[in-house]
C-alpha cells in the first residue's frame, strides 16, 4: 500500500506539476519507487538482521552498496522502459539537461556514485523514516501491553496473599 500511494502521489506530481507525458511520469514515478522497494526490503530484512547479529559497523560497508543497488535497479528500468518497451525519453533528458547513461559500466564508477549519492539518500528517506516510526509504535504498544499485563498480575498475586494472609 506504501508503495503504491507513492507511486501514485509522484505520478501525479510529475504530470500534474511539471507537465511531464504520461509515459515520462509513469517512468519516473515506477522506477523511483522499484529502485526504493528494492533498497528498501533488501536492507530492513536481509542486511539490517545480519548487521544486528554480527558486527555493528558492517553498515559502513553495506551502506554504499545499498547506493550502488540503488542506482543499478535504476538504470535497469532505464533500460528496460528505452530498449524493451520502447519508450521515448528524450524530452526526460532535455529537461534534466544530461543525456542519459552510455552504459551500466558507468554506475558502477566512484565519480556517479558520489555525484548521485544524496539524490539516494533523498529518494529513501521517507520510506526508512516510515519504517522506522512503525517499528517505534509496535514497540510502543508492546512493552505498554506488558506493563498492562505486569500490572495485572501484581493485583493479582496481591489478591491472592490477601486471601491467604485472611485465611
Amino acid at each position: 500500500m506504501l508503495w503504491l500511494s507513492f507511486t501514485i502521489l509522484m505520478y501525479y506530481a510529475y504530470s500534474a506539476d511539471i507537465g511531464f507525458s504520461f509515459y515520462i511520469s509513469m517512468f519516473i514515478s515506477l522506477r523511483l519507487s522499484i529502485s526504493s522497494a528494492v533498497v528498501f526490503y533488501f536492507f530492513f530484512y536481509l542486511i539490517l538482521p545480519y548487521i544486528l547479529k554480527k558486527k555493528k559497523y558492517y553498515y559502513l560497508i553495506f551502506t554504499p552498496l545499498l547506493i550502488v543497488l540503488w542506482l543499478f535497479v535504476t538504470e535497469i528500468c532505464y533500460l528496460i522502459t528505452t530498449n524493451i518497451l520502447s519508450i521515448d525519453l528524450s524530452d526526460l533528458h532535455n529537461y534534466l539537461g544530461k543525456k542519459p547513461l552510455p552504459s551500466l559500466k558507468k554506475v558502477f564508477s566512484l565519480q556517479y556514485i558520489m555525484l548521485n549519492t544524496y539524490s539516494v539518500i533523498i529518494a529513501l528517506s521517507p520510506f526508512f523514516f516510515v519504517k522506522i516510526m512503525v517499528e517505534m509504535t509496535r514497540v510502543y504498544i508492546t512493552s505498554i501491553k506488558i506493563e498492562k499485563e505486569k500490572y495485572r498480575l501484581e493485583v493479582e498475586k496481591m489478591n491472592i496473599e490477601k486471601q491467604f494472609l485472611l485465611a
